[in-house]
């Protein structure tokens, strides 16, 4: 918009040069006409005629009219570049809420999963009071099958959720938590690497871009092992919008 307004500016003044220009040039023309002998053409009148007499005005003396329609014509073209400018300029557009999920660390004798759902999209999300989640401790790496298993536990939990929900802002961000039971025992076969905690968390939402009755959903699904200060990410469910 600052380049547009500086761009007709400085063509405004242009206009005016241009205009000023015209008007000296045609002055000198007319009064050079004086020295020609009248020979009755078209040219001829037109370089003698000396404008538009009117009865209380006096007269609009040619160079003057002149001027204006320089000026005048290229206020019509600056309006005409300027309305392809503004025609041209890129509009925004939405892509709607897109909700990450990352974890907390997991702790000896937590009996929750800390689930940190960010925002990272261009419209607010409309989400549910909790999420869904569920959690398997197993001795070996889960195969898809079984990682989607979880996940559908996950999802069962959430569709069984209610409550008035909560607005999630760009760059907004909230938490959720995961039920887990975690004895002492397991929590140091999983620091060892001789166990694995999966877990997988789903939170439900809308937006302006979502159509009405449906709703899009945000996923994570990870393990611990060995390290807990973050999981590694499942080889599937983990995204930050897809709709139902």
């Amino acid at each position: 918009m600052t380049n547009i307004v500086l761009s007709v500016a400085i063509f405004e003044i242009a206009a005016l040069l241009g205009a000023g220009v015209v008007w000296a040039l045609w002055s000198d023309w007319r009064t050079a006409a004086v020295f020609v002998p009248n020979d009755g053409k078209a040219l001829t009148r037109v370089r003698r005629w000396e404008g538009v007499k009117l009865s209380r005005l006096g007269c609009i003396r040619t160079e003057f009219l002149a001027a204006m329609t320089v000026f005048l014509a290229c206020n019509a073209v600056i309006y005409g570049f300027v309305s392809l400018a503004a025609q041209s300029q890129p509009v925004a557009v939405k892509t709607g809420a897109r909700l990450t999920m990352t974890t907390e660390a997991l702790t000896k004798g937590a009996t929750a999963l800390k689930i940190i759902v960010t925002n990272r999209g261009d419209l607010p999300a409309r989400a549910t009071s909790e999420g869904g989640g569920s959690f398997v401790i197993s001795d070996r790496i889960l195969t898809i099958a079984e990682e989607d298993l979880l996940y559908q536990g996950a999802l069962k939990a959430i569709l069984g959720t209610s409550g008035s929900g909560i607005e999630i802002y760009p760059n907004d961000v909230r938490s959720f938590w995961v039920p887990v039971q975690i004895p002492d025992v397991i929590f140091d076969a999983i620091v060892a690497g001789q166990k694995y905690l999966y877990f997988a968390a789903i939170v439900g939402f809308a937006d302006d871009l979502v159509p009405h009755g449906k709703k899009a959903f945000s996923t994570i699904c990870g393990r611990f092992n060995k390290r807990t200060e973050e999981p590694l990410v499942c080889l599937t469910h983990n995204n930050v919008r897809v709709l139902n």
